[in-house]
């Protein structure tokens, strides 16, 4: 609880870049640390690292901010910045376990964090994301993540199917060419808004899964409540999925479509609910 870590000496060297390491069943509680110019990773757990649990905790800087590989995570009231690659990496075949982030800030600056290029993209290669998760269990709230080249979050499945994510009250902005992509999950939104996507290169090629704020492929849907709005691409893509989008039914009020350089709704061979949605100045 409240110690700072960090890798650069004041000869500008540093040791081994990780500033926390957990493996082997290892559980932890990390409570308003500071973690800053850590040259690898913050905070790394990998070969079932057991349980972390992060409240308050600042990290700055490094390749990967959180590295967690089959383990259960747990972020409230975190902020991650700067990350280069990845500000979240998350992977686990364990259908229990889950990644959730409440109160959560992960921020990448464009000018800071890696870039890439669609064509190696096309080859499989991620480039920059704020997160990515391929597990079964993705919880968001009160939450956001700015910033980064290729995606804002990148969440799927890890078998290609029975993934679920619950998002409340969060948003993404400024992500350069994918908001958020979903990849064979149950997705369950609730006033998700997302704003500001930008066009870091010009694609030779629109695809329906490429350039979008949210990305929803062979998943199913149910969205309701927030806004897509003034986006460099799609707003939202269905692709081979069910997607439903709905009004609240508290305050009657949709998501609201405005200023997105395509189609603010585009289905490609999928099934598409749409109710109390507000489509203007496209």
């Amino acid at each position: 609880t409240g110690t700072t870590y960090s890798e650069i000496d004041k000869d500008g060297g540093v040791s081994d870049g990780f500033a926390v390491w957990m493996e082997d069943g290892a559980t932890a509680s990390m409570s308003g640390n500071t973690l800053s110019d850590n040259l690898i990773v913050s905070v790394y757990g990998a070969d079932s690292p057991g349980a972390l649990t992060m409240t308050g905790d600042s990290l700055t800087g490094s390749v990967y901010g959180l590295y967690w590989v089959l383990g259960d995570a747990s972020l409230d009231g975190v902020e991650i910045v700067d990350s280069e690659v990845f500000g979240i990496y998350y992977v686990t075949n364990n259908t229990s376990q889950t990644l959730a982030l409440e109160s959560t800030t992960i921020s990448g600056d464009p000018e800071v964090v890696t870039d890439t290029t669609y064509a190696d993209i096309d080859e499989g290669y991620i480039g920059s994301c704020g997160i990515f998760f391929t597990g079964t269990n993705f919880e968001m709230s009160n939450s956001s993540v700015e910033g980064y080249n290729t995606y804002g979050s990148f969440i799927q499945s890890y078998d290609g199917e029975g993934g679920t994510a619950t998002i409340t009250d969060s948003n993404w902005q400024n992500n350069g060419r994918h908001g958020v992509l979903f990849g064979a999950m149950d997705a369950d939104l609730t006033n998700v808004s997302i704003t500001g996507l930008r066009e870091v290169e010009t694609p030779e090629v629109v695809y329906v899964n490429r350039s979008g704020a949210a990305i929803f492929s062979e998943s199913t849907v149910s969205w309701t409540g927030g806004e897509v709005r003034d986006n460099a691409g799609w707003g939202v893509t269905n692709v081979y999925g069910s997607m439903t989008l709905l009004a609240d039914k508290k305050t009657g009020e949709g998501i609201t479509f405005a200023n997105n350089m395509f189609s603010s709704v585009m289905d490609y061979n999928g099934t598409t609910y749409l109710s109390g949605a507000t489509f203007t100045e496209h």
